[in-house]
């Protein structure tokens, strides 16, 4: 295997390992150096188009398919097509996340500018490209998502969004990227680390005084419902009408029981296994339900 390819592969590793359900946030800011190096001396020197296209497929295969392994595991109770939509889930987003990386090799060869400014600009641009494919659109693991669980860090997201997060972490992958390729400098890598530490703690610092600042105002008293049904018994044709009872009775006894009335019932986004259109008694029960506590619900259905 190339050097190029397993260099796209410790990428895609170390991606994967920034997200849920691993508990690490370190891996997003270097999950993209291994790659941009590769692409970078690629591009510095005889590289082809694409061998980047290659990387960034690999990085795919590796780093998506590793994030979205659920994809066939809890949609295989409902079709054993689910493999098949996993399968191409993980193709659609290897040729795009390859048309990124070849973007990049193209930049770097053309412009020959630093990773910290080109790496930003084409993977941020690539996350924004897949919220516009219609029915291939991909708005999940955007590098900005992977500082969710450090909110001091997430805080700047209220500025820029979650893509304003992301160009951060890319530009900090970027310097570390040319940090690396200039590392018998050693001013040039100070440089670069110095400005690192200073992004973070800039970043850093907002957080902290935004979480200190913000007064939380109770807004509305909401009651959650979870009922205990498996996705086998939910798939039951035969039993299906007995969870919007189920459910009913759960919200009764929670208003009930509550310290005092809600302004808003929540249940979960699965909570009925078909159509309303094909069900006249669960609007019925619903509309009898939200009248008699005057309290509106909101929960999921097949639409």
């Amino acid at each position: 295997m190339k050097s190029g390819s397993r260099a796209a592969i410790a990428s895609g590793l170390l991606f994967a390992a920034a997200f849920p359900p691993l508990p690490l946030v370190v891996p997003a800011f270097v999950c993209l150096v291994p790659l941009a190096v590769a692409i970078a001396r690629a591009a510095d020197g005889e590289g082809r188009g694409r061998d980047a296209f290659r990387m960034g497929a690999w990085f795919s295969v590796v780093g998506c398919g590793l994030n979205l392994y659920w994809i066939a595991i809890a949609l295989s109770l409902f079709t054993w097509l689910a493999s098949l939509g996993y399968v191409a889930t993980i193709f659609g987003l290897s040729v795009e996340i390859g048309v990124a990386t070849l973007v990049l090799f193209v930049a770097r060869r053309l412009t020959r500018w630093p990773l910290a400014a080109l790496l930003p600009i084409v993977w941020v641009a690539s996350e924004l490209g897949m919220l516009h494919l219609g029915d291939f659109a991909f708005p999940w693991l955007p590098l900005g998502l992977a500082v969710a669980r450090l909110p001091v860090a997430a805080q700047i997201a209220d500025l820029s969004g979650v893509h304003g997060v992301s160009v951060w972490i890319a530009a900090t992958n970027g310097l570390l990227a040319d940090a690396w390729m200039r590392r018998e400098r050693r001013y040039a890598v100070a440089g670069r680390l110095a400005v690192v530490g200073a992004a973070a703690v800039a970043v850093c610092a907002y957080g902290a005084w935004r979480l200190r600042t913000t007064e939380l105002v109770p807004l509305a008293r909401v009651t959650a419902v979870q009922p205990n049904i498996s996705e086998d018994e939910k798939m039951q044709k035969a039993i299906g009408g007995r969870f919007i009872g189920i459910l009913a009775r759960l919200t009764r006894t929670a208003e009930e029981n509550g310290s005092g009335e809600p302004q808003l019932v929540v249940w979960p986004e699965t909570a009925l296994p078909g159509y309303l259109t094909n069900n006249s008694d669960w609007v019925d029960s619903l509309r009898v339900l939200t009248t008699a506590h005057h309290v509106p619900i909101l929960f999921g259905v097949l639409d």
